[in-house]
């Protein structure tokens, strides 16, 4: 806790939460826990009050906001869809307590996957296909039909209609297609949607929040999202190089975290299967972003 009322808005999902740190925890039980296979519920609920606290304390947002002597602010709920930070920093932005927006010295975002993007980006849109498929991502929806295709399932009307719309809004085709190919094209179909919605957040919302204080990213750890961002030259400009272990520096997640001795938590201790940050990647992405924030 800083002694001001300064704040750093951190948005993003469970990378930027920090799940799985407690796993670095070395009591008993985390010690143990590194040895077992535990989705976020399982983890979740073996949670106590030290694995809190040590997870809160070590990761990247507490980190920079102790050196510079503010409070993180970062979403409660682990987890996070594309739209999880718009609704975190409006949030912190709107219903502030204890501090105003001339207390925000900075804006961090850490990008998901945007698979997990709305339609239109809007968590208030009120369109018919939102209306009707109850805020269903589009990428999600066209999964659920070639797992259900393919094993002969029943499909929805309202399934069926969705997929219509996104056929004829969106150019996104779902009928007669070669399925033992469809997988290495989905991304391409589904590309210039995301790329009309990462180029609405900066127009509807960052340069919004570029009145109030500066906005930095960070790379997604997903590589079809990390290959469309960084495509764009008003995310290309906002990007907080990472700097590896090996002492270089990284504007893509992917290649920034093949440099470290384990890649995932899951490398380090593989039984958990868990494909996050591990202690070490979460204070070198501290380190990086004091860096860039000091203008080193």
């Amino acid at each position: 806790m800083s002694n001001t009322n300064d704040v750093i808005i951190f948005g993003g999902d469970s990378f930027t939460w920090g799940e799985g740190l407690e796993l670095y925890l070395d009591t008993p039980k985390w010690v143990n826990e590194r040895t077992n296979q535990n989705g976020w519920t399982e983890l979740y609920q073996k949670q106590d009050y030290d694995s809190q606290k040590f997870r809160e304390s070590n990761r990247f947002p507490s980190i920079v906001s102790n050196y510079f002597n503010v409070d993180p602010k970062v979403f409660s709920q682990n987890g996070g869809q594309f739209e999880t930070p718009i609704i975190h920093i409006k949030g912190n932005l709107k219903n502030s307590v204890g501090y105003s927006a001339n207390n925000v010295k900075y804006i961090i975002i850490q990008f998901t996957g945007i698979q997990r993007m709305l339609l239109h980006l809007d968590i208030d849109c009120d369109c018919k296909f939102c209306n009707l498929l109850g805020f269903e991502k589009p990428f999600n929806l066209y999964i659920k039909y070639m797992h259900k295709h393919i094993n002969n399932d029943v499909i929805t009307d309202i399934d069926y209609w969705g997929l219509n719309w996104l056929e004829k809004k969106e150019g996104i085709p779902y009928k007669n297609l070669d399925y033992s190919t469809i997988f290495k094209q989905i991304d391409n179909w589904f590309k210039p949607m995301y790329t009309r919605n990462l180029n609405l957040f900066i127009e509807k919302y960052v340069s919004n929040w570029e009145k109030i204080a500066p906005v930095y990213f960070i790379d997604s750890w997903d590589e079809t999202s990390s290959n469309i961002i960084n495509e764009l030259e008003e995310f290309k400009k906002r990007m907080i190089p990472l700097l590896g272990f090996d002492n270089n520096y990284y504007t893509n997640y992917l290649d920034w975290e093949t440099t470290f001795p384990y890649k995932r938590i899951v490398d380090e201790f593989p039984n958990t299967r868990n494909g996050h940050s591990t202690l070490l990647q979460h204070q070198y992405i501290a380190k990086s972003i004091i860096n860039h924030l000091d203008g080193k």
